[in-house]
């Protein structure tokens, strides 16, 4: 007989997190050290992301829910268009308060100037094509691999070992901004994992979180690329744009959270991370 596997703690959870998030550095730079440039764009690190994140996320299927389709394990259900609409607009919504926190961070406690340079460099795009990569890679492959690991392979093992909703979503929204090794702006990545965590379990899907992760990055990328910022010449979000962002956000997470509330598909899925795995034979 083949013996029990481990379930997933919050402290397995939490070391999962620290592989992905150092097998990405340990492979950045060896790609980085490759270039003459000594650096990475965004697409080559996003598909150095894209390759250690899938490599964890097959880690924590083999060892926590072999017997489990990938499906089950990282909650790939549809339950309704409706959630998934309202996801997406909380997340383009979201945008604007969460970019006037990190320009404030900015302002409070400015980036080196070779940081800053650095910062900007990522989003070089001379022609429509590099323009297309760039938003594939952030709008697109970023946000699928990181919720595949945090909302979906990660949130359903805590849930089938039988922690709460609630927790196991904060829980991930901390780990999520840690994983960014983005100290200055943990703050607005917690949030932004907060609300990925709502989506993921009030509707007990994978699909709302991920359409609100690319819609988020799809709108800030977008911009970025539409009218970029400079050393000279940062952005900066007015207030009453970021009010009406995060009143926005609001009522869409809102009417997100009634609906699923109310959804008979929504409260399937929900059960669906609710039930325990069959034991191995």
């Amino acid at each position: 007989m083949t013996p029990p596997r481990p379930p997933l703690s919050f402290v397995a959870a939490a070391a999962w997190a620290i592989v992905a998030t150092l097998g990405f550095q340990v492979l950045a730079g060896l790609v980085a050290s490759t270039r003459s440039s000594g650096g990475l764009d965004l697409v080559a690190g996003v598909a150095c992301q894209a390759a250690v994140f899938l490599l964890v996320l097959y880690g924590v299927v083999w060892l926590h829910a072999p017997d489990l389709s990938l499906r089950a394990v990282t909650g790939l259900r549809w339950e309704g268009g409706v959630t998934t609409a309202l996801a997406a607009l909380s997340g383009a919504l979201l945008t604007f308060p969460i970019d006037a926190i990190a320009e404030a961070t900015d302002r409070r406690w400015p980036l080196a100037a070779a940081e800053r340079e650095a910062q900007l460099h990522l989003l070089d795009a001379s022609t429509d094509a590099r323009r297309v990569a760039l938003v594939i890679a952030a709008a697109v492959v970023g946000p699928l691999v990181e919720e595949l690991l945090f909302r979906g392979a990660l949130y359903g093992g805590l849930r089938r070992a039988g922690h709460a909703a609630g927790i196991s979503a904060v829980a991930l929204a901390l780990f999520f901004a840690a994983a960014h090794e983005e100290p200055r702006y943990l703050v607005p990545l917690a949030l932004v994992g907060l609300a990925l965590g709502h989506a993921r379990a009030v509707t007990g899907s994978l699909l709302p979180p991920l359409a609100l992760h690319v819609a988020f990055n799809a709108r800030s990328v977008i911009s970025d690329l539409w009218a970029p910022a400079s050393a000279d010449a940062p952005h900066v979000t007015p207030a009453r744009v970021a009010l009406l962002g995060l009143g926005g956000a609001l009522a869409a997470t809102a009417a997100l959270h009634a609906w699923s509330r109310r959804s008979p598909a929504a409260a399937a899925a929900r059960a669906l991370d609710d039930a325990q795995p069959s034991p191995r034979p």
